[in-house]
Parts: C-alpha cells; structure tokens; sequence
C-alpha cells in the first residue's frame, strides 16, 4: 500500500498541473512514447525499490522529466509549473493529514495514510471539476504569468520548511501539544496559501483595470482626433471649393494667353494644394472605427492596407468595446509587419461582412515565421512585458460581452485572426 500511496501523490502533481495550472498536453508522439516509458520506469523504481533513498531522489528526477516532456509549455514555465504543483498541492494534502491525525487521536489507532492520498485525489478531481464549469478562473489561470506561479512556489517551500522545523521542535513534546501546534500550524500554512492566491488575483485585478484606463484614454484621445480632422478637412474642402472659380479663371486665362508653362506650373501648385485635403483612405462606413484604423495606419506608410466590406454606422456595440478590438487587431497586425525583413512586402487585409444581424471580421497580415497560436494568449514581444501581455486577453473579453467567438489561425506565413459578433 506503501507504493500505491507514492503513486497517487506523483498522479497529484499532474492532476494539479492539468486541471488546476491548465496546462497542455504535447501532441508529439515521440514525446508522448518517451513520457510513457519514463511513467513505466518510475512505477517499476516504486514497486521493488520503495524505501531506497537514492531511487528516491531518481524517481523525483523520472518524474520531472516525464513532466517536461509530456506538456507543451516553454521550458522555463514548465519547471515552475512542476514545482508549483509540486509544492502547491499541499493546501489540499494539510487540512487532510491534519484531521487524520486528530482522528487517530481519538480513535487511538493509526489510520491508513493510502486512505488520505485517495481523499486528497478525490478533492482535486472535485477542485478540477469546479474550475471546469467556470470558464473565467480556468482562462484566469492559464493565462496567469509564469512568475505568478513561482511566488505561489516560494510560499509553498517556506510553509514546507515553518511546518517541517515545528515538527522537529514538537517530537519530544506529548501529543496533545502536538495536535494544537499541528491545528496552529495548519490553520498558518492555509492563511499563507490563501494570501498568495488572493496576491495573484489582486495584482491581475490591478494589471486589466490600468489596461482599461489606457483604453479609455485611447479611446477619449482617438474621438478628439477624429472630430478635429472632420473639422479641419471640412474647413479646408470650403476654401477649396471658395476659391476654385478664381482657380478656373486663372487657368483659362494662362490658356488663351498660351502660356503653357505658367498653366502646367499653376495646376502642379493647384493639385498639390488639392492633394492636402484629402478624405480618409480607410472607409468602412464607421466613423470611429475608421478613426482607429487611420490613427495606428498613419504611422506606417509602408504598410499597404485594403478593406472589404462595410459595417452598419449605428451597429449595437459600444464604442469602447469597438475601441479594444480594433486598436488591438489593427496593432498586432502593425506589429506583425514591422519584425518582417526591410524587403519583404508589408500588407495587411481587413473583411467586415454583416450576415443577418452577425458581424463578421477577419484581418489578416504576413508573419515571419509560424505562430504557435496555442501560446499566443497572454505573452507578448514588447520590451515592457510587466504592462504588455494583456491586448489579446481584453479583446477576448470584449467579443465575449456579445456572445461572440474569437480563433486565430496561422498558415502559408499569414497570420489569421476571425472574430465573430452575434446579434448585433
């Protein structure tokens, strides 16, 4: 019983890092093949080797590497992630080893310890099943920064160490004073994992409500412009028209003196005057949408931009929420173009299609290399990675304020992201 004890505990660690962590398996099957026989090797050291010190620590290391091997996370995150589920695990296990103890107390006979892993199996399938039927706190944390789950390791490792050190003080004391200090000592370690859950979901809390400040102030900033370049290109269309009789006068006038020289030179002048005011070059009949995609295209006049399509002006979705996807679409995309080759061919292509009362849209952009869309969420490539990370984690939230979906795809070096908004 011994062994299988050892067994359900490995199987916790996985169980934590997949249900709890959301981790993902790899769909490699040489890795899968190498896993199956590193999981073989560690049952095999468990059932004839159990109390073997050494074989201990190479089990531990046969489970790490199966671990590493089996899940489709980088390298750094996977190591983290093992030893936060590692560690982690024990705000379950110490409440349960708690009560066993007091139990065999009171019943003064030992308890099984094989019975205590199984129950704390069965409270982690319980604690997997919740997280399941709650989309939010399984997005929450798969998206959660790796460093997150470090702090969540370090807290582990030091109620490890505090319960560990009054386990050592304690064993010549009689066993009623165990038994407080072990209550105290549980009662302390769970108040410990707590504090760093509840630090993890404030600091996240504090992270998406400065993105939606800047958000706002995107948005407050790009309205501003839009109306100020609507008031300046109206101003400069009525002096234009104002003064085009006195254009065609002159012209006519250089004409019937046959003076084509001074008439070539004054329509060069009239048309470069003409080409100052000009109406904005992306049209998807919206006007605040178009004020998002000219601000970010403005600045970049060496990417090519084309649109199909056109959306309703008074379509049922709020500005600001219009604001966080398109600015992040239009910018990603923006990104894309950027880290290409000075020579290579910058464009990015924009579909807006209402089917019925369903908007459709689809950008597209070339991309360097393949996109592992399945990491996409949550990282970024911007040096100032503490502010950055969270642009594809607020649109997601956006579409999903309207019942929408949102994939990416990424395919012949063209990156492909379709959101779909419905009754709209």
């Amino acid at each position: 019983m011994e062994q299988l004890d050892y067994l359900l505990g490995y199987a916790g660690v996985f169980l934590w890092a997949f249900g709890i962590c959301q981790v993902k398996a790899t769909r490699d099957k040489k890795r899968w093949l190498l896993s199956g026989i590193l999981c073989v090797g560690v049952v095999l050291i468990t059932f004839l080797y159990p109390k073997n010190t050494i074989l201990y620590w190479v089990r531990l290391l046969l489970i790490f590497l199966t671990f590493v091997f089996f899940v489709e996370e980088r390298w750094k995150r996977k190591v983290i992630l093992f030893l936060f589920s590692l560690g982690f695990i024990d705000i379950v296990a110490t409440p349960i080893r708690t009560v066993m103890v007091i139990i065999e107390f009171i019943r003064k006979e030992d308890l099984n310890r094989t019975f205590g892993t199984v129950f704390e199996t069965l409270c982690i399938l319980g604690l997997i099943c919740y997280i399941k039927k709650h989309d939010k706190i399984a997005e929450w944390l798969r998206e959660l920064p790796t460093h997150y789950y470090f702090v969540g390791f370090l807290c582990s490792f030091m109620a490890t160490g505090v319960s560990s050190c009054a386990e050592l003080e304690m064993a010549d004391k009689n066993f009623n004073e165990r038994i407080i200090v072990g209550i105290l000592m549980m009662v302390t370690v769970e108040l410990l994992y707590i504090m760093c859950i509840g630090a993890a979901v404030i600091a996240t809390f504090c992270k998406n409500y400065k993105e939606e400040n800047l958000l706002k102030d995107d948005y407050l900033r790009l309205s501003k412009q839009h109306y100020k370049t609507l008031l300046k290109n109206t101003q400069e269309i009525r002096s234009l028209r104002h003064d085009m009789q006195s254009h065609v006068n002159a012209m006519s006038y250089f004409s019937k003196e046959k003076d084509w020289d001074k008439l070539q030179t004054y329509i060069e002048e009239v048309n470069e005057n003409a080409q100052k005011v000009r109406p904005y070059t992306v049209n998807v009949n919206h006007g605040f949408i178009n004020a998002i995609l000219e601000d970010s295209l403005s600045k970049e006049p060496e990417i090519a931009f084309s649109c199909d399509g056109k959306i309703p002006a008074d379509i049922q979705i709020d500005d600001y929420d219009l604001c966080t996807i398109f600015s992040n679409l239009i910018r990603n995309a923006i990104e894309a173009c950027n880290r290409l080759p000075e020579d290579a061919k910058k464009w990015i292509h924009l579909d807006l299609y209402m089917l019925q009362d369903n908007l459709y849209i689809r950008m597209e952009n070339p991309v360097m290399s393949e996109v592992n869309v399945q990491k996409l969420e949550g990282s970024t490539s911007k040096e100032d990675k503490k502010n950055h990370g969270f642009g594809i984690y607020n649109l997601k939230n956006a579409v999903e304020k309207y019942q929408g979906e949102v994939s990416f795809d990424c395919e012949d070096q063209k990156f492909i992201a379709e959101i779909v908004l419905w009754n709209v």
